[in-house]
């Protein structure tokens, strides 16, 4: 704009000075002076012919400069509010003073805890401390905010949370991230919400910016002990320790579908007896009708026999069929913990399932596994659960057929991915592991339909019966990226493995022999009782695992 402004100074006070001088007259023929300006001359050319141009061109920029202007302001206020979720429409229905105030994160306490308000004050603290801000402290009978950090049982609805306080269990307190950008601190003592508190601050709290709180860590949930310690310090316990031997190599033998008929008893014996592993894992479906502690630990005594006798460390996972006597999943998970050699435990109970984490160290002086073992809980049939009670007609379906099979719940999914990243950070990089359930996802079919791409090995002599709902724990585990296996049992006559998005999905039969086989003859059903074997081996910071099918008729049984 100032560019036309001193050219038309140029055009009219100028003009005398961009008259040409006369020129020498070296040759009258060719060359004459120009006519001097007079003022008729003058007065006949259009004085202002380049401020009018320059007029129109100023007030085009003047428009094009308030449109521009109008449209930043909307930019910038949709910016300035659009990391909470809120639409322009939504913001606009508000008052000027709830937009004002809607942005700003506060400290919100309940009068209901005795540690309520000290420990929100507590938090107004550190969060200054580390971030140069000084959050608002309020307690819950003021009017919801838009972004709040509550501490304790204050009378905010729940139903924001991501997972169920029940999650916290008695003895810890929990973190939780709602949708709404609001963050929860869950206790049930000043020294659970004291740690919880400091843990908050010190491992998610980024930046506060212009209102704007940044997480540092984009997780969702985190559990965490009284201690205060990162979540699931449990994760890292182990009634046993596991380590790998001095070769580098770590053994493990999956079984599922077992009972205790003399043929089991003596296949587990002759299996392990040549095997030697160093765990052995019960994958589900392991009793059935059980009803009593009393019914169940002379049960377990039998079948662990042949494992306590050479103090081999064994485990246990839950099927659909474990708890159809009655007993809950905690309950029969007491019984199997009190064996010596069984270091099976309660990481993560939710909606009636248990999982774990088996952690397995390079040897015996190291203070952080290098490898793991997830045991993954599910739900019993569908028809046993009261959240999948109404009638839908499609369900009901595979009530009718018996193939209402339990899943994986998102609440323990949700657990994995969490302690998975948890991990990760302790190991320094991603910790590699494995996982087992009982009931087999979906993925074991499509890796059946394509064995050439899959590189499927075994045998598939049954229909994948995987649950009716797809939870999603296959693409927690490839999300996850440091999984390198899942196996599962309950379709006892399939033994096949294959590779899908880089992770090796495997039966493992079935080693109960009083369990429904191929039909026929002994011999038949005999081939096909057994377990998979997984060998683990550490080469530095390199893992390989191989796996592969090892039948009780290889190792003597059932041959005369």
């Amino acid at each position: 704009m100032n560019d036309n402004i001193n050219n038309n100074k140029r055009g009219q006070e100028g003009e005398k000075r961009f008259v040409p001088r006369p020129r020498a007259n070296k040759s009258a023929s060719r060359h004459s002076s120009p006519p001097e300006k007079t003022d008729a001359v003058m007065a006949s050319r259009p004085k202002y012919k380049r401020s009018k141009h320059f007029e129109l061109a100023r007030k085009t920029a003047l428009s094009a400069f308030s449109a521009l202007s109008v449209l930043a302001v909307i930019v910038c206020t949709f910016l300035g509010y659009s990391y909470s979720g809120n639409s322009i429409r939504e913001l606009s229905l508000m008052s000027e003073s709830e937009r004002s105030g809607s942005r700003a994160y506060r400290i919100v306490y309940s009068d209901a805890d005795s540690f309520g308000k000290e420990a929100a004050n507590m938090l107004q603290g550190l969060f200054f401390e580390k971030t140069g801000a000084s959050l608002e402290v309020v307690d819950d009978s003021e009017r919801v905010g838009r972004h709040e950090i509550r501490i304790g049982y204050t009378n905010r609805a729940s139903d924001d949370y991501i997972t169920s306080l029940a999650t916290v269990g008695k003895d810890g307190y929990a973190i939780l991230l709602s949708g709404g950008d609001n963050v929860n601190i869950t206790a049930f003592s000043e020294v659970g919400v004291t740690a919880a508190v400091k843990y908050f601050v010190d491992s998610y709290v980024g930046s506060y910016i212009g209102t704007k709180l940044t997480l540092q860590n984009k997780m969702n949930v985190s559990f965490v002990s009284r201690s205060g310690e990162e979540p699931s310090v449990s994760l890292n316990d182990s009634k046993i320790r596991l380590s790998f031997g001095d070769d580098g190599n770590f053994r493990v033998l999956l079984f599922s579908d077992a009972d205790t008929s003399p043929y089991t008893i003596s296949a587990i014996e002759a299996i392990t007896s040549k095997e030697k592993p160093q765990l052995v894992l019960f994958a589900g479906d392991v009793s059935s009708g059980i009803s009593s502690k009393a019914e169940l630990e002379k049960y377990v005594s039998e079948l662990s026999a042949p494992l306590e006798e050479k103090k081999i460390p064994w485990a246990v996972i839950f099927g659909e069929q474990d708890t159809d006597g009655g007993l809950s999943a905690e309950i029969q998970m007491s019984v199997y913990s009190s064996f010596d050699h069984c270091i099976a435990k309660n990481d993560f109970v939710s909606n009636g399932t248990v999982s774990y984490f088996l952690p397995i160290y390079k040897n015996d002086e190291a203070k952080t596994p290098c490898f793991g073992i997830w045991a993954m809980g599910q739900t019993a049939m569908l028809s046993q659960s009261s959240n999948a009670s109404s009638k839908d007609p499609l369900l009901e379906s595979y009530r009718q057929n018996g193939t209402d099979y339990g899943y994986v719940t998102s609440s323990q999914i949700a657990w994995f991915a969490e302690s998975n990243r948890y991990l990760d950070r302790q190991a320094g990089g991603m910790m590699r592991s494995i996982v087992v359930s009982h009931t087999p996802i979906e993925e074991l079919d499509i890796i059946a339909k394509n064995s050439e791409s899959s590189g499927f090995s075994g045998s598939k002599n049954e229909a994948v019966s995987s649950s009716p709902i797809n939870s999603g724990l296959f693409a927690a585990m490839v999300e996850a990226g440091n999984v390198l296996g899942y196996y599962c049992g309950h379709d006892h006559l399939n033994s096949y493995s294959g590779r899908y998005c880089g992770i090796e999905l495997g039966y493992m039969a079935s080693i109960g022999y009083d369990g429904y086989g191929l039909g026929g003859t002994f011999d038949i059903n005999n081939s096909l009782r057994g377990g998979r074997i997984v060998d683990i081996r550490l080469e530095e910071s390199e893992i390989e695992l191989k796996t592969r099918m090892v039948y009780a008729a290889d190792c003597g049984i059932g041959i005369d």
